[in-house]
């Protein structure tokens, strides 16, 4: 069994909103005004998408979608992902796809001999169910969390702020932590205005971690930064 690692995710923006910060203007003025000037081509500033994300007035930025092209990441990743309620996800299935040839994706501390070995045998298992004419929804049940999958993931800039605060926090595992990352370099070219100020709590404001941020690395210089 192939063995990739964390550091080989994809996640390629396919489709998405133009013209994001007219949407979110246009959203809020109709909050505000009686009568929109829709051909007004004036974007939200820099101090309006602060202040929407600060004062929890997200649901304008729900207007703003983005689907991405992800692969290469774990089945254990897609079910931190599918919690997110605020997203629509499509997979690849273990139910239709024969995975014989399908990576594990895992951490780069566990690319050894004794690591690769072990994924051997399970996919050598999971082979000869298959050989033996066991139903593919059946023989999936031996394989491991770090089986490979790719997805589409469609989630609007609400739903992406959600999604990042917690999950570019410190605290996360390894590959959730890249995947962030990832996310979120890929959401800045998309719309830098916003995502410059889009991360967990302490970007913008005190840690709301409490007794767990014990250890947190941006503790001693004041709150998280993107180049960290």
């Amino acid at each position: 069994m192939k063995l990739q690692t964390y550091n080989d995710i994809s996640i390629i923006a396919i489709r998405h909103t133009i013209n994001p910060g007219y949407i979110a203007k246009i959203a809020c003025d109709m909050t505000m005004q009686t009568t929109v000037d829709y051909d007004n081509e004036d974007e939200a500033s820099d101090r309006l998408l602060k202040f929407l994300i600060t004062a929890e007035h997200t649901s304008v930025l729900e207007h703003c979608s983005i689907t991405f092209k992800v692969e290469g990441v774990s089945r254990s990743l897609l079910a931190q992902l599918s919690r997110h309620r605020h997203a629509s996800l499509t997979s690849q299935s273990q139910h239709y796809q024969d995975y014989r040839t399908a990576p594990a994706v895992v951490s780069p501390s566990m690319i050894e001999g004794a690591t690769q070995s072990d994924f051997d045998s399970v996919m050598s298992m999971y082979s000869s169910m298959r050989d033996a004419g066991i139903a593919p929804e059946e023989a999936r049940q031996i394989l491991p969390n770090a089986a490979a999958v790719n997805l589409l993931w469609t989630v609007n800039a609400r739903g992406l702020l959600s999604f990042l605060r917690p999950r570019l926090c410190w605290r996360n595992v390894e590959e959730m932590a890249i995947f962030a990352k990832k996310t979120h370099a890929a959401s800045m070219l998309w719309w830098p205005e916003l995502f410059q100020h889009v991360g967990p709590p302490c970007l913008l404001g005190p840690c709301n971690q409490g007794p767990m941020a014990k250890g947190c690395p941006h503790l001693a210089t004041g709150g998280f930064k993107h180049d960290d």
